[in-house]
């Protein structure tokens, strides 16, 4: 299967417009047909497994509100970054006034970045 992207002009430089890529979905995969998937892989039952990402959901959210970095081997790692503004002085910072809104950062790992490796792409219209 082929990752499917379509072009539209923008401007780029300036006053140039330029076509770019622009990917285009091809659907939504819930944790239920996650789950379904594996199930039929490894011969767990899909309640198990359901349970298993729900617990392993709510332990990666304790984790990473924790500070710590969640490596998940050749899928990734999860990791909380945040920011602020910035002030002259030392003592002038003031955490609920300064930091910026948390994010979470993933870093694909070896496997997916295999996967992208491989990908093949295909041109479609613009919906």
């Amino acid at each position: 299967m082929a990752i499917l992207y379509s072009l539209s002009r923008k401007t780029s430089m300036g006053e140039t417009r330029l076509y770019f890529a622009s990917v285009r979905s091809t659907g939504t995969v819930s944790a239920d047909e996650l789950c379904q998937r594996i199930a039929l892989r490894c011969g767990l039952r899909r309640p198990v497994l359901k349970a298993a990402l729900v617990a392993f959901s709510e332990a990666m959210e304790s984790e990473l509100s924790m500070g710590n970095i969640v490596d998940l081997g050749e899928i990734g790692r999860f990791q909380v970054s945040c920011s602020s503004s910035g002030v002259e002085r030392e003592e002038e910072f003031v955490s609920s006034k300064h930091m910026k809104e948390a994010k979470i950062l993933f870093r694909p790992g070896r496997g997916l970045k295999g996967m992208l490796k491989c990908l093949e792409y295909k041109r479609v219209s613009v919906r």
